[in-house]
């Protein structure tokens, strides 16, 4: 195996090891009821010239969970509109009725969260009550901070190891 792809190994482990945090981190916080964000997190190790980077992606809406909404960016006017449809509502009556509730149930609490959103953003005070870590927000930045040193220790063991490693090659090739 050259060395190129034991860089790309050691930075995939590295990414496993980030993706498996960032899920524990959202279920901590209690952002899980389909585990669709869970299972949307992805490093992938890509080469470009002469580098090796991993590129993470996510659902789009990770941003949202990792960043808040402030309640002036909430799409409620207070009011139900007058024949249309919202996708923000429509998503709220989706997530009452994935928890369990019947569709005029699911419709009712739709608005009344459309309501407490308006009135003090997202996630509310609240939500604080489903998470177990007492945090609702910036579970990149919480794993980054939790993680950082130990994921560093990786890929720096591992990258002397194969530096080492290809000078020793190199060394007996010349002795």
């Amino acid at each position: 195996m050259n060395e190129r792809s034991k860089e790309v190994r050691l930075l995939q482990k590295a990414s496993d090891a980030i993706n498996k945090n960032l899920a524990a981190e959202l279920v901590a916080q209690g952002h899980s009821l389909t585990g669709s964000l869970e299972r949307s997190i992805h490093g992938n190790v890509i080469q470009a010239g002469n580098g090796v980077a991993i590129l993470g992606t996510m659902n789009s809406y990770g941003k949202y969970v990792e960043t808040g909404v402030g309640k002036d960016k909430i799409p409620y006017g207070g009011h139900s509109a007058s024949g249309g449809t919202s996708k923000y509502i429509q998503g709220l009556i989706t997530f009452w009725k994935l928890k369990g509730l019947g569709e005029k149930e699911a419709i009712r609490a739709a608005f009344a969260t459309a309501k407490k959103h308006k009135k003090e953003g997202m996630p509310t005070k609240g939500s604080q009550a489903f998470s177990k870590t007492g945090e609702r927000t910036k579970f990149i930045r919480i794993v980054e901070r939790a993680t950082g040193d130990e994921i560093d220790t990786m890929v720096s063991s591992g990258l002397d190891m194969i530096v080492d490693q290809k000078y020793r090659e190199v060394k007996s090739e010349t002795i």
